[in-house]
C-alpha cells in the first residue's frame, strides 16, 4: 500500500518565467492541487524542492543529492528519503490531476517496480529497488528518466478517461 507521495517542484520553469509551484492557477498555487488531492487520499506529502519559498505549503523539503541534473536526480533522492518501499509521484505542473485518478492509478498498481503514465514518467509510482540503476545511470551521465525506467521492471498506466486531465502548465499561455 502507497502511504507516501512526492510533489515534483524544483525545476528551472525555464519556460514560464518563475516558480510555477506558486504561479496561481483556478485560484490557488499550482501545487496546492497536488497537495489537496493526496490530503484527500491520506498521504504523506514531500515537496522535492530546494526552493525555501516552498517552505509555506508546509510540508518537508527534499533536497536533490545530484544537483542540476534534472527530474531523475528528484527521483533519485526522493527515494533515497523515503520511508517506505514504494512512493507515488507527481509533478506540481499537473493542476488537474484530482483524487479521483490517483486513486484509480493507486488501485491499478501492483506492485511493479515502476508504474508510469505513457508519456509522463514523472507520474507514477517508483520503488525503492530501483535506487541502484538510477545512481548508476546518474554516475555515468545518463539522466533521462526513461533510461532508467526501461532497466526496471515497469508497466505503463492506461490513461483512458482521464485524457482532458493531462494538462500540463509550461507557459504563462497555458492557464487561460
Amino acid at each position: 500500500m502507497i502511504k507516501e507521495a512526492y510533489i515534483l517542484a524544483g525545476g528551472k520553469s525555464s519556460r514560464m518565467g518563475e516558480d510555477k509551484a506558486t504561479l496561481i492557477f483556478n485560484g490557488k498555487p499550482m501545487i496546492q492541487w497536488s497537495i489537496e488531492a493526496f490530503s484527500v487520499l491520506s498521504l504523506e506529502i514531500k515537496i522535492s524542492s530546494s526552493n525555501s519559498l516552498h517552505k509555506q505549503f508546509g510540508y518537508e523539503l527534499v533536497k536533490d543529492e545530484y544537483q542540476n541534473i534534472g527530474p531523475i536526480g528528484a527521483i533519485y533522492s526522493c527515494l533515497n528519503n523515503a520511508k517506505t518501499d514504494s512512493v507515488l509521484f507527481t509533478c506540481c505542473d499537473y493542476p488537474l490531476l484530482d483524487r479521483d485518478f490517483y486513486q484509480t492509478l493507486l488501485d491499478a498498481y501492483s506492485n511493479e517496480e515502476i508504474f508510469i503514465l505513457k508519456s509522463h514518467p514523472l507520474i507514477g509510482i517508483y520503488s525503492k529497488s530501483c535506487l541502484p540503476i538510477i545512481r548508476q545511470n546518474i554516475i555515468e551521465g545518463q539522466y533521462k528518466v526513461m533510461e532508467s525506467v526501461k532497466k526496471c521492471n515497469f508497466k505503463e498506466f492506461n490513461i483512458d478517461g482521464f485524457e482532458h486531465l493531462l494538462k500540463n502548465v509550461n507557459e504563462k499561455s497555458d492557464i487561460g
